[in-house]
C-alpha cells in the first residue's frame, strides 16, 4: 500500500505528533493564573529543538498542536509538566502522526489562522 510507503518514508526523517488538550468545563477562568506556566512549557519544547503548530480552540473547549521533534521523550515531558494537565483541567493525549508533507514551514502555513 501506498500509505505504509508514504509512512515509514517519513519515520526517517522527522517525527511529527498530535498533541490533543480537551478541556474540563472550568478551564477558561481556572486557566488564567497558569497561562504562564503552560507557555513556559511550550517554550521549553521550542529549546530542545521542537516546531510547534497549533493552540487553543473558541471557546476554550480544547487546543491541537502539531509538533516536530525528533525525541517522543520531549512531548511526554511537556504533558507530564504542563500545569493544565497537572491540575486537571486538561486531558492531554499525544499520537505519532505521519502528514504527506514533511516541510514544516509549508504546514504551517496551511494550519494557521488567516
Amino acid at each position: 500500500m501506498i500509505t505504509n510507503q508514504i509512512k515509514y518514508s517519513f519515520a526517517l526523517y522527522s517525527k511529527y505528533f498530535l498533541v490533543s488538550q480537551q478541556y474540563n468545563q472550568d478551564m477558561y477562568y481556572h486557566r488564567i493564573p497558569l497561562r504562564s506556566e503552560h507557555e513556559n512549557q511550550l517554550q521549553k519544547l521550542i529549546s530542545k529543538g521542537a516546531q510547534i503548530i497549533g493552540g487553543a480552540q473558541f471557546p476554550y473547549n480544547g487546543a491541537y498542536y502539531i509538533i516536530n521533534t525528533e525525541d517522543d521523550n520531549n512531548i511526554k515531558s511537556f504533558i507530564n509538566n504542563d500545569p493544565y494537565t497537572q491540575n486537571n483541567l486538561a486531558k492531554t493525549t499525544y499520537e505519532q502522526i505521519y502528514p504527506q508533507n514533511d516541510n514544516f514551514d509549508q504546514l504551517s502555513q496551511l494550519y494557521s489562522f488567516k
